[in-house]
């Protein structure tokens, strides 16, 4: 007879051997979520964490995502683990879109991290060494700003000088930026270091910057710490600008302290910030406040799409040198998504995902050259309207309804027609739509609760659902 006395044993191994292999074929993900001020970035990721959540018992938070991936049984948010970064505060910006007054949560102001568990069953062979897996999702939060300086890395400061003189004595900037302008075309040739001089410029330049940023709704806008600083205060390192001078003099001379700064701001604020931000990221979110842009007149819209190819090709395309050893990893999806579509009925949103398809040419042929699968889309994280239609001047017309935040009344809002490609110069006209403010439509703040939205499981869809297999 066959001795039996090892079989306890062997079953013991085997067990230990399966549960060995299905901790090894769990998965990981890493989203970071970007956009510049007012694109939504902070609702995102609200909006993704509860449906994702709720999607677990309600199929309706994330319809699509459900339909199509039926294996999620289970999900969780966990703290990010040691991360040097801020925990990004879901539990918080839900009580404030669920207060008794409901407002919006504060915008990102900083680097926040969080992390999902998410359950699901297992398909085909893999089910035979674990019923389920777990897929662990890390979101980074960032401010878009900071984004804009990634393309620095790949400069001296000579050669940003240039560029960022040219731009500034063109118009619109040109008359934002007279006062600055007049002071670097004062500066001798030859002018010595001098921190008065360097602080002063500076201060020049960044009041300079949030002109652009606020009058002219411009986005190009560099070094992003410029116009939304990182909470480390002021400090010499800040102190440089751009100026019509050549860095090849000696120690004392102005124009080699400027260059030996903006070295160091690359060197020590931005290279870090990037390595610490994407060191894992495998999968980048851009939201793009489009709509804004296209009601901010042709110079806000074309500087946009400027700012974006800008960043977006310096992301997608990993050369050698500094980027390529600072970002070693490629993106494997990257999404662009036009966020506020709420302020749009629906027969109007098809035109604005194609408007983004048109400006993001540029943007998502470098990502692609990198190996990366894109997508465009429009959303509305959080959705405050309902679709109407109306009666004006003998026309059926499509309109949104929603509850203003400054006076609590529910208005109907038409934002005009959007059109399917970039407006030509003579396209553009004078008048200015001005948006109401709308409330965030009733939340809850259990788990489970999901919050209405346009398109947000259609991003899941494409963010996740190629993992739980």
């Amino acid at each position: 007879m066959p001795n039996t006395s090892n079989l306890p044993r062997i079953g013991q191994a085997i067990e230990a051997a399966r549960r060995l292999a299905a901790q090894q074929l769990d998965w990981r993900v890493d989203l970071a979520v970007t956009g510049l001020s007012g694109a939504g970035k902070t609702v995102f990721i609200t909006s993704l964490i509860q449906n994702l959540l709720a999607s677990v018992r309600d199929p309706l938070a994330l319809e699509s995502f459900v339909a199509h991936e039926r294996s999620l049984v289970g999900a969780e948010e966990r703290p990010a683990g040691a991360s040097e970064f801020e925990l990004f505060p879901t539990m918080e910006n839900l009580r404030v879109l669920a207060g008794e007054r409901p407002a919006w949560p504060t915008p990102t102001s900083a680097v926040r991290r969080t992390e999902l568990a998410l359950r699901y069953r297992r398909r085909g062979l893999l089910r035979r060494v674990s019923e389920t897996s777990v897929l662990t999702v890390g979101i980074t939060d960032y401010p878009g700003e900071w984004l804009l300086d990634l393309p620095l890395l790949e400069e001296d400061w000579s050669s940003w000088s240039r560029r960022t003189l040219a731009l500034l004595r063109e118009p619109p900037r040109a008359a934002l930026a007279a006062e600055f302008l007049a002071f670097v075309d004062r500066l001798p040739a030859d002018a010595v270091a001098n921190e008065a001089v360097a602080r002063e410029g500076h201060e020049l330049y960044r009041a300079c910057l949030l002109r652009c940023r606020n009058e002219a709704k411009l986005s190009m806008l560099q070094p992003g710490r410029f116009v939304q600083p990182d909470g480390q205060g002021d400090r010499p390192l800040l102190w440089f600008f751009p100026a019509p001078l050549e860095a090849t003099g000696g120690a004392d001379k102005l124009a080699t302290l400027l260059a030996l700064r903006f070295d160091q701001y690359c060197r020590k604020v931005v290279e870090p910030f990037f390595r610490a931000t994407f060191g894992r990221t495998n999968r980048q979110v851009v939201l793009v406040d489009l709509l804004s842009a296209l009601h901010d007149g042709p110079d806000a819209f074309d500087d946009l799409g400027h700012a974006l190819g800008s960043t977006m090709a310096a992301l997608g395309v990993r050369r050698g040198g500094v980027l390529g050893a600072l970002l070693p990893r490629r993106f494997d999806r990257v999404l662009f998504a036009a966020t506020k579509a709420d302020y749009l009925p629906g027969s109007e949103r098809a035109n604005l995902a194609g408007l983004l398809d048109a400006m993001l040419g540029r943007a998502q042929l470098a990502a692609k050259t990198a190996n990366a699968t894109t997508r465009s889309m429009v959303l509305a994280s959080v959705r405050a309207t309902i679709d109407e239609r109306v009666r004006a001047n003998s026309t059926d017309v499509d309109v949104v309804v929603g509850t203003t935040m400054s006076e609590g009344k529910r208005v109907k809002f038409w934002a005009g027609r959007i059109p399917r490609n970039p407006p030509r110069a003579s396209d553009w006209t004078v008048e200015r739509v001005t948006f109401p403010r709308f409330q965030p439509p009733p939340i809850s703040t259990a788990v489970g609760t999901r919050i209405p939205h346009i398109n947000m499981d259609a991003a899941a869809r494409f963010l996740l659902a190629d993992l739980l297999r």
